[in-house]
């Protein structure tokens, strides 16, 4: 006989709680289907639930194993880490195709939608913008094997399929045009100000920061983060050159600054420039959605742009795009998947109002 549903079973089911995976297996009646607690699927009504300790109980009642957790596969099989896993394996071998994004669900059996929220889970960020990362970090390695190359060829060798897309990938993810950047590979030092750096503490993580001409150019959370922006960029460690921006920085960690007041790089599309400055406008301790953000400039319905905007934020913090929340108050993925962060910088806005 199986066991009953338990209170802890069902809430490991409802949040789909993988720390259980191993513990207990669950079937829904009405679909004839054995899952994983971590199952992303719809939730079944309860009085439709059966669980089980080992998968052979189930099967031996006639339930078909998930093809989306993969119970058959045993309990140490990860299916979210798996398919970010092989969606990333596919971008990296066929990134220079220019459709390759839309391909890609219907390659992994899966909606775009599921396959972002796995992806994002996973790595830190949407498919898109990790594709327009890879696809910029490609150009940057194309320029610097031969820094004569047409731009236009580069741009669509790496599967943009327009210009206007690749200049604006290039500025907001290098911090610089491709033409500037081609100038400092044939003469380092020419064509751009002098990139300084240092770093700030913030509870339990380190924060880079980079100042260029006298202008905050980014903030980092993480190391990857960083190194997107700094690949083939030349910085140097200068913390007299960025005390204004660690000053201010340091007293809103302290809980003493509410608003800052610095100088900012504004370089990206018409677009996030737009998502940036509604984000700016969130007042110190509060929150928005993303559909109120969507809603503010102009673009009902646009939540999910509006998170994607959100993720390429390049100076976070400063420009608070951890006050946006999902619609039902959770802390979506923060820079990243680091909602830890977002939550530490939550918090502190509560703890000092």
């Amino acid at each position: 006989m199986e066991p009953a549903c338990t209170e802890t079973m069902w809430e490991a089911i409802c949040s789909c709680d993988r720390s259980q995976d191993g513990s207990f297996l669950y079937a829904v009646r009405s679909t004839g289907i054995v899952c994983r607690p971590s199952c992303p699927s719809r939730k079944p009504l309860r009085e439709n639930t059966l669980i089980f300790r080992e998968l052979p109980e189930a099967l031996a009642q006639g339930f078909r194993p998930c093809k989306r957790c993969r119970p058959d596969l045993g309990p140490d099989f990860d299916p979210r880490a798996e398919v970010a896993g092989e969606a990333e394996r596919i971008l990296r071998r066929r990134f220079g195709e220019p459709g390759i994004l839309d391909l890609l669900p219907n390659l992994l059996g899966l909606t775009r939608l599921h396959l972002d929220r796995v992806f994002k889970s996973e790595r830190g960020l949407t498919t898109s913008i990790f594709l327009a990362s890879l696809r910029i970090e490609k150009a940057r390695e194309a320029f610097a094997e031969n820094p004569q190359a047409a731009t236009a060829d580069v741009a669509f060798s790496v599967g943009f399929e327009s210009l206007s897309s690749f200049y604006a990938s290039f500025r907001e993810l290098s911090g610089q045009s491709p033409r500037l950047y081609r100038a400092s590979l044939l003469e380092p030092g020419k064509g751009t100000s002098e990139i300084v750096v240092d770093r700030v503490a913030a509870g339990s993580w380190t924060l880079t920061i980079a100042v260029r001409g006298a202008k905050l150019s980014k903030v980092a959370v993480d190391g990857k983060d960083w190194d997107a922006f700094a690949s083939g960029l030349a910085t140097r460690h200068d913390p007299s050159a960025c005390a204004l921006f660690t000053e201010q920085l340091n007293e809103y960690f302290a809980g003493r600054r509410k608003t800052f007041s610095l100088p900012m790089e504004t370089r990206g599309t018409l677009f996030s420039l737009r998502v940036r400055e509604a984000l700016s406008s969130i007042p110190y301790g509060k929150t928005r959605s993303y559909g109120e953000i969507a809603s503010a400039i102009g673009l009902p319905g646009g939540a999910r742009a509006i998170g994607q905007a959100n993720s390429r934020n390049p100076l976070p913090v400063v420009v608070p795009c951890h006050r946006v929340v999902g619609g039902d108050g959770r802390l979506v993925g923060y820079k990243g998947a680091n909602t830890a962060f977002k939550k530490f910088l939550l918090e502190l806005e509560r703890e000092n109002p």
